[in-house]
Parts: C-alpha cells; structure tokens; sequence
C-alpha cells in the first residue's frame, strides 16, 4: 500500500503546483487590474488638478471626457472586482491542494505496519 500512497502523495504534488500557478497568475492579473485603475485615476485627477483653461475646456469636450474617463473606470474597477473574486477561488483550491499533499506526503512517508486479516 505504501508504492500506492507514494503515487497518491506526487499527484496530489503535482495537483498543488499546478494549483499555486494558477493562483500566481490570478493574482498578477490582479495587480494588473489595480494598477491599470489606478492609472486611470490618477490621469483624472491631474486633468481636474488643471489651473489654466486649456482649448478642451473651452471647447466643451472637457465634459464629454470626463463621461468617457468614468465609463473607463467603471470597466477596470469591474474587471478589478472579477479578477480579485477569481484570485480568491484560486486560494481556496490552493489552500485544499496543499492541505492534501501534505497528509498523503505524511502518510506515504509513515513506516507501514502489516495488516493482519481479521479471523
């Protein structure tokens, strides 16, 4: 039984690995998604942060840009909110991945005693 648990313990190795990757990767695209909002909002906020009129404003497409820039930011903060809930998913399967290689890894590392047949 313990060449079974042996095979048991590197799939469920693998299963783990595979598992942090993919949580790796939903977290950078995460950060990614923070990033790209807050770019955005920081963009906003030196266009408003602006002393002097400049022709944009003058020309009324400051108001245009504005809709524009906040329909943008409503997208990367509901792409932001998806990714962060994928992440979170993610930790959850990592989190029972790893709980399960570490007891088969245990248990197919723990010296095995001979069963006796029951009588």
């Amino acid at each position: 039984m313990s060449g079974r648990l042996a095979r048991l313990a590197e799939l469920a190795r693998m299963i783990r690995d595979a598992e942090l990757g993919r949580l790796a990767a939903a977290e950078a695209d995460r950060r990614a998604a923070a990033a790209g909002l807050a770019g955005l909002r920081d963009e906003r906020s030196a266009v408003r942060r602006r002393a002097a009129p400049d022709a944009a404003r003058r020309a009324g497409a400051q108001d245009r840009w504005e809709i524009w820039a906040e329909a943008r930011e409503r997208t990367q903060a509901t792409a932001l909110a998806q990714a962060a809930a994928e992440a979170e998913a993610c930790k959850v399967r990592a989190r029972r991945a790893f709980g399960r290689a570490e007891v088969l890894g245990r248990l197919a590392a723990r010296p095995q005693t001979p069963r006796r047949d029951r009588e």
